[in-house]
C-alpha cells in the first residue's frame, strides 16, 4: 500500500541512514502500521526499531488488508498500543458505542452501521486482541489503557478540526455536528488527552530509537 511505498522511497534516499525508523499511526493508520511492521519484519529484518499504534483499528481487514490481530505476533520491534474504553469507535475491547450506550441510540446506531456496515461490532476483539496476538511473538509490548479520551481526542483532534474535515469532504457543518453529537465520538478533552498520548509516544520513541 501507500505506507510501504513511503518506506521504499526512504530506502532509496541516500540521506536516510536506515538506523532509526519508527512507525506511528492512529485509528486506521494504527492498524496499517501494525500490518506494515509485520510485513517489514520479514522483508527487511531489523529495519523498524519501534511501532506506536494509537486506537489501532482491528477492522482494517475489512478493507482487504491483513487483520492486525492476525499478524501482530510477526512484529519484532517494540510495540506501543494506546487505547481507551471511552473511545466510541475503537475501544480497547467490547462493542463500539458501548461507553455511553450510544449504540442503542437509533441515530447513533444508524451512524455506526453506515460507517462500519458488515463488520464485527467488537472489531474482532479490538485492541485487546492485537495485544494478545503481539504477545505471542518476540515484540516487547507496552499496553496503555487510558481512563478517558474519545477516538479523535486520543489524537488531539478537536471538534472544530473535525468540522473542518467534514467541510473538506463537502459535508454541511450542521450534519457533521449532528453526527458528532449522536455518536458521541469525541468524548473527553482533546487538548489534554492528545498531549498525554503525545508524551507517551515520544517517551516510547526516545527509549527505543
Amino acid at each position: 500500500g501507500n505506507l510501504r511505498q513511503e518506506v521504499d522511497f526512504l530506502l532509496g534516499n541516500s540521506s536516510f541512514d536506515g538506523e532509526n525508523l519508527a512507525l506511528v499511526g492512529h485509528s486506521m493508520g494504527g492498524g496499517a502500521v501494525i500490518d506494515l511492521a509485520a510485513e517489514l519484519a520479514s522483508s527487511h529484518p531489523g529495519l523498524v526499531k519501534a511501532v506506536a499504534a494509537i486506537a489501532p483499528w482491528n477492522g482494517i481487514g475489512a478493507k482487504g488488508a491483513p487483520r492486525p490481530s492476525r499478524v501482530a505476533h510477526e512484529i519484532k520491534a517494540p510495540l506501543l498500543l494506546i487505547c481507551s474504553n471511552m473511545d466510541q469507535l475503537v475501544p480497547c475491547s467490547g462493542e463500539i458505542g458501548s461507553y455511553t450506550g450510544a449504540s442503542k441510540n437509533p441515530m447513533a446506531k444508524g451512524l455506526f452501521n453506515t460507517l462500519f456496515k458488515g463488520t464485527d461490532d467488537t472489531w474482532f476483539g479490538g485492541v485487546e486482541a492485537i495485544k494478545e496476538d503481539a504477545m505471542r511473538g518476540e515484540s516487547n509490548v507496552t499496553y496503555v489503557d487510558l481512563p478517558d479520551g474519545g477516538h479523535f481526542a486520543l489524537a488531539g483532534i478537536s471538534k472544530e478540526q473535525l468540522e473542518g474535515i467534514g467541510e473538506e469532504w463537502g459535508q454541511p457543518k450542521m450534519l457533521v455536528d449532528m453526527m458528532l453529537a449522536s455518536g458521541e465520538i469525541n468524548l473527553g478533552n482533546p487538548e489534554d488527552t492528545g498531549e498525554e498520548v503525545r508524551e507517551d509516544v515520544i517517551d516510547f520513541l526516545k527509549q527505543h530509537l
